[in-house]
């Protein structure tokens, strides 16, 4: 049975014109409202500059978290790490610099039990098809220091699906995978069939939302996304890993959440 779960700041309504958020002040009520929805897990994140107000950087604030995942029982599986989009992750020179950087979110990995750490190849550390196999030691070193503490790399990327799947099959670690996003999949690929057919055992982990055709995030079912298709395809694969919102929060980021999840459940039901 897939977990669901919600990225952190998407539970709390954010300044205009910002979607990535971390909710500064109320992100213990994102716990409690995340259980009251029916979520299981929120999907930690470094913001990509560093924030301060974030409790993931001491160890105060680790115990803060610590202790409302006990309280609500929720879960920290996942983690994404942000700060590599305005600070270039291109090789191995690049993560010496940010050695100190890794060092810390390795240590909140392990206290947060996070079973998977995302590295959004986005902006400055984009992945494209001339770039993306000079990575190939820059993610074997970072995965073999994750699975140290047993924990999968998955790499958000805008490359093609055939592209992807040939730099997973380079890098060749059980703990080197994917992360699959409807959203930005739509616009580069509308073939959920083959897309997720071919990536298949190396999507450890979805990424939920819709894009308009300004590659806008908007309100699910309201965009390009074939949903139907998407949870069908994955259902096909055996996917069993979670699915997280990375949704857009509407008018209100609470009743949108509900929404989210009652339609997403709807589609998956229609597979058992």
């Amino acid at each position: 049975m897939n977990n669901f779960g919600i990225i952190q700041g998407r539970l709390t309504k954010s300044p205009k014109g910002i979607l990535q958020y971390f909710p500064k002040n109320k992100w213990k009520n994102e716990f409690k409202n995340a259980k009251k929805l029916g979520f299981n897990s929120i999907e930690i994140f470094a913001d990509r500059t560093f924030n301060p107000l974030n409790p993931i950087w001491n160890d105060k604030g680790l115990d803060q978290i610590l202790n409302q995942k006990k309280i609500n029982k929720i879960s920290t599986s996942s983690f994404c790490d942000d700060f590599i989009i305005n600070n270039k992750l291109k090789n191995i020179k690049d993560f010496k610099k940010l050695n100190t950087h890794f060092k810390k979110i390795f240590k909140i990995l392990k206290i947060l039990k996070c079973k998977i750490f995302i590295l959004p190849f986005l902006d400055k550390s984009e992945l494209n098809s001339f770039n993306y196999m000079n990575e190939i030691n820059l993610f074997r070193d970072i995965a073999i220091e994750l699975n140290k503490i047993k924990i999968t790399l998955c790499v958000e990327t805008l490359l093609s699906a055939n592209n992807l799947k040939k730099l997973i099959n380079k890098v060749s670690l059980n703990n080197f995978k994917c992360v699959y996003d409807t959203g930005n999949r739509v616009n580069l690929e509308k073939n959920y069939k083959n897309d997720i057919a071919l990536l298949k055992n190396d999507i450890a982990h979805v990424h939920l939302k819709d894009k308009d055709d300004n590659d806008q995030n908007v309100i699910l079912g309201s965009g390009n996304v074939n949903f139907y298709d998407v949870f069908y395809n994955l259902k096909k694969i055996n996917y069993k890993g979670d699915y997280i919102f990375e949704t857009n929060r509407g008018v209100n980021a609470l009743e949108t959440a509900k929404f989210n999840l009652t339609f997403s459940k709807f589609y998956i039901n229609q597979f058992k």
